[in-house]
């Protein structure tokens, strides 16, 4: 199987707290129809918002990459790319679907627009005092496990399963999706994906009997670890760093709640095996005995976060942007921090502009077009 990363579009996205979205006076952004309403949750190289489709009126998610935050990393935008294109290849009911990519040239933005869901991701739903029903996990992983088996089916593993890359509607739906961009532009040290839901031989490096070694086994760990998480409430190995992480893995044995029953204890000590040879595939999850009487859920009582009302008296600024087709390319030459600057301010007309930059957000921009490019990346929004 190749190590096709899918979880490449996912850098390490924090998602805020959207149970109440409020509203400020500065003026919307409007990407062709799409109007942003509200930011979701932001990363080291996206930010991804709640927009409405001024026609249609339906609601999606814009994830947005300044290029810029990318042409000076290795491969950055050509990474970008080739995850584009690799999303573009998956068809399946239970991944957040890309209807469209967007480029504003002239600031070097690009939105990818995806599938909102409003009950927001698993790990919200988990950080609420109640868990939810036993009936419901079931179906959410099982959904979630289709996902993971048709990837697999085409040679990607996800490498990054964890509470907050699943996605829950209030209709049923359940993704499995990456909001943002990235562990290939993080350092060579950094772990790639989320070290308390990473498998011992992905941090282990050389550990291992490379025979043995299946990168689809890593999504098994990771889905363990959160079925674990979603029955149980807590993480199956803890620490105060993944060294500490990786200890408590080969050091203590696996710990299952005394009273729960034999089909989830066998089930999680096969995903949770600590040698891969051992660990259970994902067709073996499937056909486990705690599947077997899975039920199709039609709507969930998470509460959900409705979209706010557009008001007509608030002022939109529209920008322009390229439909990407499927052998676009973000590539262009490398820019001084001047001429970066001057295309920020060509995306609107002056006065929309300042109807967007208070004073001091102007005085910051004039004094980054005098700086060297490695401050201006560092002081870009």
């Amino acid at each position: 199987m190749s190590n096709t990363n899918f979880a490449e579009l996912d850098p390490f996205i924090h998602q805020l707290d959207s149970s109440g979205f409020t509203e400020d006076e500065k003026p919307l952004k409007q990407v062709n129809q799409y109007i942003l309403l509200h930011k979701l949750g932001f990363g080291s190289f996206a930010k991804v918002f709640l927009s409405v489709d001024e026609n249609t009126k339906k609601t999606f998610a814009l994830k947005r990459f300044k290029l810029y935050n990318l042409q000076h990393l290795d491969a950055g935008i050509s990474q970008l790319e080739r995850e584009i294109k690799a999303m573009r290849r998956i068809n399946h009911p239970h991944i957040i679907h890309l209807h469209e990519v967007l480029h504003i040239e002239s600031s070097d933005t690009v939105y990818l627009v995806i599938d909102y869901c409003d009950c927001g991701s698993l790990q919200r739903i988990l950080n609420n005092p109640i868990p939810p029903p036993d009936n419901i996990i079931k179906y959410i992983f099982h959904s979630v496990l289709q996902a993971v088996s048709y990837l697999h089916s085409l040679g990607m593993v996800h490498q990054d399963i964890k509470p907050s890359n699943i996605l829950l509607c209030s209709d049923g739906r359940v993704y499995l999706a990456d909001f943002g961009l990235g562990h290939s532009f993080q350092s060579a040290a950094m772990v790639v994906g989320s070290p308390a839901y990473q498998a011992p031989e992905a941090i282990m490096e050389g550990e291992f009997d490379s025979d043995t070694l299946d990168p689809a086994k890593e999504d098994v760990w990771s889905l363990g670890v959160t079925l674990y998480q979603s029955l149980f409430g807590t993480l199956p190995f803890t620490g105060e760093n993944v060294y500490e992480i990786v200890k408590n893995i080969l050091q203590n044995p696996l710990e299952i709640p005394e009273g729960t029953e034999d089909e989830i204890s066998e089930l999680l000590r096969g995903m949770l095996a600590v040698m891969p040879g051992e660990r259970m595939t994902v067709k073996d999850v499937l056909n486990s005995p705690f599947f077997e009487d899975v039920q199709k859920v039609d709507h969930f009582d998470f509460e959900a976060m409705k979209a706010p009302k557009l008001d007509s008296d608030r002022k939109v600024v529209k920008q322009i942007a390229k439909k990407c087709g499927s052998n676009y390319s973000f590539a262009r030459p490398k820019l001084t921090a001047e001429e970066l600057l001057k295309n920020m301010a060509i995306d609107a007309p002056a006065d929309a502009l300042n109807e967007v930059l208070n004073k001091e957000e102007r005085m910051k921009y004039e004094k980054m077009a005098k700086m060297k490019p490695t401050e201006f990346f560092s002081n870009l929004d």
